[in-house]
């Protein structure tokens, strides 16, 4: 594992920020459920700069943040949105409307989870 992710408090923000071994923030990890994202198909999703890309488990970025709306991988796809809106109820959020599509891990743009590469 190339880095550690830890919760930070301060009276600005709330994150899972992941840091090198210098200490220096790489970047910081998806929030999903009250929690930083579960590792689904060897990946997790990472925020930087608002935006979505992924990181393998152990800590390399394999798709830079660009997405405003993205899943999990599955089966070596995941449903991305280069644009996409937010609606919320107060407690929860939800992406709605949006250019949605898969790629593959090398980001590799799909129009089904099942087409052949």
């Amino acid at each position: 594992m190339n880095y550690a992710i830890v919760v930070k408090w301060d009276d600005q923000s709330y994150g899972f920020p992941a840091i090198d071994s210098k200490g220096e923030e790489t970047f910081r990890v998806f929030v999903y459920d009250n929690g930083p994202d579960y590792i689904e198909d060897g990946t997790f999703r990472i925020i930087k700069g608002g935006l979505i890309g992924y990181s393998t488990e152990g800590g390399e970025i394999i798709i830079p943040p660009q997405y405003e709306g993205s899943w999990p991988f599955e089966n070596g796809r995941a449903l991305v949105s280069l644009k996409a809106s937010k609606e919320s109820d107060g407690e929860h959020w939800w992406w709605v409307d949006g250019d949605w599509f898969y790629i593959d891990k090398n980001g590799n743009r799909h129009e089904n989870q099942e087409e052949e590469e």
